[in-house]
């Protein structure tokens, strides 16, 4: 497994004003019990910004906040710019509190979002499942493959 920090890029989606949930969601993500880099991005970003950042900071996982609406439109945007780059794997997390229904974060979900919290969740516990779920997901692409199906390890 990787010795290297787990990598989130956070950031407010597009015309959505303002920061303090994700400011917040950032601390509690450093405050963790794992090791994790924060890139945050601010607010009022576009999909292809993030998908950008993820991409050059070789990121594990993106959380958005939005609070806007527009979710169901922004979110699978989103994935698709991320599949485009390259990135279809990468987690997707997002959270808009009272915003994001509980039908309409279901719908994310299954189009590939791996979790949208919603009310009730507590920053702390929203850190650590991310976290949790990074490190799986990590532990399960960096499981050694070889020796692969058909192909001899012998040295000639």
């Amino acid at each position: 497994m990787s010795d290297r920090p787990l990598r989130i890029v956070t950031a407010v989606a597009a015309y959505d004003g303002h920061d303090a949930s994700v400011l917040a969601l950032n601390r509690a993500l450093l405050a963790g019990s794992r090791s994790v880099e924060v890139i945050y991005l601010g607010f009022n970003m576009s999909s292809e910004s993030i998908a950008t950042a993820a991409l050059q900071e070789n990121a594990d996982a993106v959380a958005i906040s939005s609070y806007n609406g527009g979710h169901l439109q922004f979110f699978p945007h989103l994935m698709g710019r991320l599949a485009e780059m390259g990135m279809g794997g990468i987690l997707v997390f997002g959270g808009g509190g009272g915003t994001i229904h509980a039908d309409d974060a279901g719908i994310l979900e299954k189009k590939g979002m791996e979790k949208v919290y919603g009310p009730g969740w507590p920053l702390d516990a929203i850190a650590e499942d991310m976290t949790g779920r990074m490190e799986a997901r990590r532990a399960y692409i960096d499981e050694p493959v070889w020796p692969l199906p058909g192909v001899s390890t012998r040295s000639r």
